[in-house]
């Protein structure tokens, strides 16, 4: 996943499967490394598809996707990244004592608090 153009390629066929995959225990990983190694136009697509989904609150409280929620708040940057943070921190209530969401919770106000 080091080339670019094999990046968007992969990111183009996954696209509209990345909060399915993202609760996946095999498929996590390689969104998670999609997020890790893409640029900011890729990374973003990624995220805001996450974002827009009805089950975004199911992806932070999967005991895979949370993993996935927090390596898009680590390498998302500015504009997004806060939206981003601040939707996770709208769901405080659902997150707050939830076994892995209490995770993505955290992380999130890190990023809010600054």
């Amino acid at each position: 996943m080091k080339y670019p153009s094999a990046n968007k390629w992969i990111i183009e066929k996954l696209c509209g499967k990345f909060v399915r995959l993202s609760v996946n225990m095999y498929a996590s990983n390689v969104v998670e490394d999609l997020l890790r190694v893409s640029n900011q136009n890729d990374v973003r697509v990624i995220v805001e598809e996450i974002m827009r989904s009805p089950n975004f609150l199911d992806v932070l409280q999967d005991r895979f996707g949370n993993y996935v929620a927090q390596r898009a708040l680590q390498y998302s940057q500015g504009h997004l990244c806060r939206q981003l943070a601040n939707l996770i921190n709208s769901y405080h209530k659902e997150l707050h004592s939830h076994i892995y969401g209490k995770n993505v919770l955290t992380m999130a106000k890190r990023y809010i608090e600054g």
